[in-house]
C-alpha cells in the first residue's frame, strides 16, 4: 500500500504520448507473472502502461491495441503512464482528414460564390460574367 501511495504522489501532469503499444511476458515463472502494456515512443523510450484502479497484468483492455500506432492520454511518472485514454492513430488522423476535408470545402463554397452565380428565372449555375442564362435563355444582368 505504501508503494501505491508514494506511486500515485509521484505522477506528473497530463501528457499524451504517440508511439507503437506492445504486450510482453513479464516475470514468467514466478506467482506474480503475466502479460504486461508498454508504449514505445519515436525515441524507443518505453513507457509501462496500466489504467487507474487495475493492477495493469493481464488487463484485457489493451489487447485491442496490441502492435497498432497509437495516441495514449494519462497521467505520466517515470517510465509509467496510467491511461485515461487510448485510441488508434489511424483515427487521430480521421480526425485531422476530417478538418482537412471541411477547410477544402469552406473553400470551395467561398470560390464558388466568387466564381458563380445563379440565374434569377430558373436557378442554373452560371459562371460570374455569363450575360444569358444555358438552361432557360433568359438575359441576366
Amino acid at each position: 500500500m505504501k508503494y501505491l501511495k508514494s506511486f500515485n504522489e509521484a505522477l506528473g501532469s497530463l501528457s499524451t504520448i504517440k508511439g507503437k503499444l506492445i504486450i510482453k511476458d513479464i516475470q514468467v515463472g514466478s506467482k506474480s507473472d503475466g502479460k504486461h502494456a508498454y508504449l514505445i515512443d519515436k525515441d524507443n523510450k518505453e513507457y509501462r502502461l496500466s489504467r487507474r484502479g487495475h493492477l495493469g497484468i493481464d488487463d484485457e483492455y489493451f489487447y485491442p491495441y496490441e502492435n497498432k500506432n497509437v495516441e495514449v492520454t494519462g497521467d505520466e511518472a517515470k517510465n509509467w503512464i496510467i491511461v485515461d485514454n487510448i485510441k488508434p492513430i489511424s483515427s487521430v488522423l480521421s480526425d485531422v482528414r476530417r478538418e482537412v476535408d471541411n477547410s477544402v470545402s469552406n473553400l470551395r463554397s467561398g470560390l464558388d460564390k466568387e466564381l458563380y452565380k445563379y440565374c434569377y428565372n430558373c436557378g442554373e449555375k452560371l459562371e460570374k460574367r455569363a450575360a444569358f442564362c444555358n438552361e432557360c435563355g433568359k438575359k441576366q444582368d
